[in-house]
C-alpha cells in the first residue's frame, strides 16, 4: 500500500513506521504458528495468519470468512491448531458442546465481540449433529455485521410471546418495554454519551412513561398468579430487545441498511431453527398471512428509521424515543379499534409527551 501522506509530512514517518511494525508483528504470528501446525500449504498458513490479524479488525468489515481446520483422520492437529489460535485472536470463548444460551450471552457481552473456537464441529453441522438447530443459526447467521441485532431481536419476540402466554400481559409488558429502554441507555451512558440535562431528564421520564403506556388493566377475571417463570421471560425479553438496539448502533451508520438485512436473515434462521426443532411453529396460518406480511413491512421500516436517526443522534436519546412506540399503540388502540383507555395510560400518554419535549430540546 502506498504512503498516503506526502514525504515531510509529520504523518508520513509515523505511517511508515507503524506499517514496519504491521510486518514485524505479522511475521511474528507466522512464525509462531509454523512451530506448532503442520499446514498443508504456504497458503493455508498464510490465510491463518491473515485470518487471527482480521479478528482484531471487526469493526471494519462488513462481512467475515470462517477459518475450519478439516482432516481426514482423528490426531491430525486440528485441535492443536485451536489451541495456538486462542492466544492470539481478541476474546476467545472455546465452545465445545456448549448450549446456545451460552453463546447468547457470549456474542452479547459489552466487553466486545468474542472469537468462538468451536472443537468438534462435526457434532454442530456434521453427521453427528443432532438436536443444535440454535447453535446452527447463530453460526450460519453470525458472519455479517448486523446478524448478532437480528438474534437478539428474533429472540425477544420469541420469548416475549411465550411470556404472553403464560403470564399477564399487565406484568410482561410493562417490564419487557422499561428494559428495551433501559439497556441501550446505559449502554450509551457507558460507552461515554453524555446528552444535555435537560435530555437526561427526558430520558429518565420516558422510562417511567413506557411503563404506564403499556400497562394493561385485567381481563376481568382477575390477575393471573405472578409465577417466575413468565417474569424471567419479560425480563430476557426486555434484555435481549435492548440488545437489539445496541447491536445496531455498534454495526456503525456507514454500513448504511446492510447491518438491517443481515439481522433479518438471522432473525429468519433462527425462527427457521427453532421450526425445524418443533420448538415453535414453521409457518404463521393462512387466515394470518397478510397481516403478518403487513407487520412484517411496517417492522422493516420502522428499523429502517431507526437506523437514520442513529446517524444523527446518540444512542441513549434515540433509543428511548423508540422505545416510546407503546403510545403510538395504545392511542391507535383507541381511535381505530375504539378501545378504552385506563387511567394510567392516559396518564402515561401526558407523560410520553412531555419526556419527548425535554429529550427534543
Amino acid at each position: 500500500m502506498l504512503n498516503p501522506f506526502p514525504v515531510g509530512d509529520i504523518h508520513h514517518d509515523a505511517w511508515k513506521h507503524s506499517r514496519q511494525l504491521g510486518f514485524i508483528v505479522l511475521d511474528d504470528v507466522y512464525a509462531f504458528l509454523g512451530r506448532f501446525v503442520a499446514y498443508p500449504s504456504e497458503h493455508a498458513h498464510v490465510a491463518h495468519t491473515l485470518w487471527i490479524a482480521h479478528a482484531h479488525l471487526m469493526d471494519a468489515w462488513e462481512s467475515t470468512p470462517r477459518i475450519a481446520f478439516l482432516s481426514p483422520e482423528p490426531g491430525s492437529g486440528k485441535t492443536r491448531a485451536l489451541e495456538v489460535t486462542e492466544p492470539l485472536v481478541p476474546r476467545p470463548v472455546e465452545a465445545v458442546n456448549v448450549t446456545p444460551a451460552y453463546l447468547f450471552r457470549k456474542v452479547g457481552a459489552q466487553d466486545g465481540r468474542p472469537t468462538i473456537l468451536f472443537d468438534e464441529i462435526d457434532t454442530v453441522f456434521g453427521p453427528k449433529a443432532k438436536d443444535n438447530e440454535e447453535i446452527r443459526g447463530l453460526l450460519n447467521a453470525g458472519h455479517r455485521r448486523g446478524a448478532v441485532a437480528g438474534l437478539f431481536g428474533g429472540a425477544g419476540v420469541a420469548l416475549f410471546y411465550r411470556g404472553l402466554s403464560l403470564g399477564s400481559m399487565s406484568v410482561v409488558a410493562p417490564i419487557a418495554a422499561l428494559l428495551s429502554a433501559a439497556v441501550p441507555v446505559m449502554a450509551g451512558l457507558g460507552s461515554g454519551e453524555r446528552p444535555p440535562v435537560a435530555a437526561v431528564a427526558g430520558i429518565g421520564i420516558a422510562l417511567v412513561a413506557v411503563t404506564m403506556v403499556s400497562r394493561e388493566q385485567s381481563d376481568g377475571q382477575g390477575e393471573r398468579a405472578l409465577h417466575l417463570q413468565p417474569l424471567l421471560l419479560a425480563i430476557g425479553a426486555g434484555v435481549a430487545f435492548g440488545l437489539f438496539f445496541v447491536a445496531v448502533d455498534r454495526a456503525g451508520s456507514d454500513a448504511g441498511i446492510w447491518p438491517l438485512v443481515a439481522a433479518r436473515v438471522a432473525s429468519v434462521s433462527l425462527f427457521a431453527a427453532l421450526g425445524a426443532a418443533r420448538l415453535t411453529s414453521a409457518a404463521p396460518p393462512r387466515a394470518a398471512l397478510g397481516a403478518a406480511l403487513g407487520c412484517g413491512l411496517l417492522d422493516a421500516a420502522a428499523n429502517v428509521l431507526y437506523v437514520l436517526a442513529l446517524s444523527h443522534g446518540l444512542l441513549s436519546v434515540v433509543s428511548v424515543l423508540a422505545a416510546l412506540y407503546p403510545a403510538g399503540t395504545v392511542l391507535l388502540a383507541r381511535y381505530v379499534l375504539g378501545e378504552r383507555l385506563t387511567g394510567i395510560q392516559r396518564t402515561g400518554l401526558a407523560v410520553a409527551g412531555l419526556a419527548a419535549v425535554l429529550i427534543a430540546s
